[in-house]
């Protein structure tokens, strides 16, 4: 039920609940009838990643039960290309979100590149519908106004209370320059 599983999550640190619990269960066992098909933009935007990089963006979420909550173009692309996925159990009911880490950037208009201006990593929500992957470039909240960051990680966090410490992600600009071309 969700209220015990929001109170189960309580107790667990902040580091637990940003899902580092890998390997709960095989491809196979993952229950997935009742995913929509992915769009055709995202799942090429995904596979394009996973074929440079030779790895996944992010892993997948199971409940207990093994029903998929989140990752379902990682689980067909892991199907596919018979590759290693991280398969992470959040308990049923528990709320969860994608979690991106990066530094902030700004662009170099005669280099045409976006560069570090801070060694310090932040963090912020992504609940956006495009595909968000490593290296992508982010426009996003902070505490001083807005500002670009480049993802150099992403994982996930559970528990309302968790992600309520985090910002949004306000645009995915990667990946709407990428739709544009």
């Amino acid at each position: 039920d969700a209220i015990a599983s929001d109170e189960r999550l309580k107790k667990y640190s902040p580091r637990i609940m940003k899902a580092t619990l890998t390997n709960a269960c095989n491809l196979e066992e993952i229950e997935a009838q009742h995913m929509a098909k992915p769009g055709n933009v995202k799942y090429s935007r995904y596979e394009k990643y996973y074929l440079e990089n030779k790895e996944l963006a992010h892993g997948i979420i199971v409940d207990e039960n093994k029903k998929l909550r989140d990752g379902y173009i990682s689980y067909l692309l892991a199907k596919k290309y018979g590759c290693k996925v991280d398969v992470i159990e959040v308990p049923k009911g528990s709320s969860i979100s994608k979690l991106v880490l990066g530094h902030h950037v700004e662009y170099d208009k005669e280099q045409k590149v976006y560069v570090t201006k801070t060694n310090k990593r932040y963090a912020w929500i992504y609940n956006l519908k495009e595909a968000v992957v490593l290296g992508d470039i982010l426009f996003v909240n902070t505490s001083k106004g807005h500002a670009y960051i480049q993802v150099d990680k992403i994982t996930n966090i559970a528990g309302k209370a968790e992600m309520r410490k985090h910002k949004k992600v306000l645009c995915n600009i990667s990946a709407l320059n990428e739709i544009k071309q």
